[in-house]
């Protein structure tokens, strides 16, 4: 999977030594886009690659473990302001990253199952006509 970064040069606020709970407390105290900007982007960058990690490892290619990821950030950043203080931002944001893995794989095994059954039904006029043509042979010798 390849590396991807988001560059945000916007602020002259340095929070690249924060914690992600002080980030995060950053983003909640700023009023300024530019300032909750950079504050996405520390976390957006610090986290990306690990989950890309994260889906990879469980057999998620790469443009649907991008699609998750995005789902994931979104989920967390928007639930920012409802964090506890003492909650962790990267169990959070774990947390909600198997949650979108799961729902994934629930997603994939219902298509999966109708793919069958659609195969099935498939296979089973194919088995009917297959047999009404025998049938139909059978007469003609009769």
């Amino acid at each position: 999977f390849s590396n991807q970064t988001m560059d945000f040069q916007v602020s002259n606020n340095d929070i690249s030594n924060y914690s992600d709970e002080k980030v995060v407390q950053f983003i909640l105290d700023h009023k300024n886009i530019e300032d909750k900007n950079l504050g996405y982007t520390q976390l957006y960058n610090k986290y990306f690659n690990k989950a890309i990690n994260f889906y990879g490892i469980r057999g998620v290619d790469e443009e649907e473990a991008k699609d998750l990821i995005q789902e994931v950030f979104l989920i967390v950043f928007n639930k920012l302001d409802k964090f506890h203080e003492n909650s962790k931002f990267n169990s959070r944001f774990y947390i909600a990253g198997r949650n979108a893995l799961v729902d994934h794989i629930r997603k994939k095994n219902k298509e999966n199952l109708k793919l069958k059954k659609s195969n099935m039904k498939l296979s089973t006029i194919f088995s009917l006509i297959n047999l009404k043509g025998h049938i139909e042979g059978i007469r003609h010798k009769f």
